[in-house]
């Protein structure tokens, strides 16, 4: 009679253990967006437009630039420039934004 109460025993000390070990394994559950709307949720309402996100990026350049000539004692090195500007055409040629003709 003693062995299916010790079976019974290990049981109860081994399978929680192995159950969080398990889980730990699979990773945190999160769960899932709602997919009840075409498109998965997404609310393209609030999602900013490609103009705002020209801005963001514009502004976020601005700063760059703003803290790097900080930087560099109030005015920015001639390769701070270039590459400043190598990165402004980049993200005008990813939004499709023509260069003003300097003249």
């Amino acid at each position: 009679m003693r062995r299916p109460r010790l079976a019974f025993l290990t049981a109860i000390l081994v399978l929680p253990a192995a159950g969080a070990a398990a889980a730990q394994m699979m990773g945190p559950t999160t769960p899932m967006p709602s997919t009840a709307t075409y498109g998965g949720g997404l609310d393209f309402q609030t999602a900013p437009s490609p103009q705002q996100r020209y801005n963001q990026k514009i502004i976020a350049l601005r700063d760059k630039m703003q803290k790097t000539a900080r930087a560099d004692g109030g005015q920015l090195t001639a390769e701070h420039k270039a590459a400043l500007q190598k990165e402004l055409d980049g993200i005008n040629r990813q939004f499709g934004v023509k260069a003003a003709s300097a003249g």
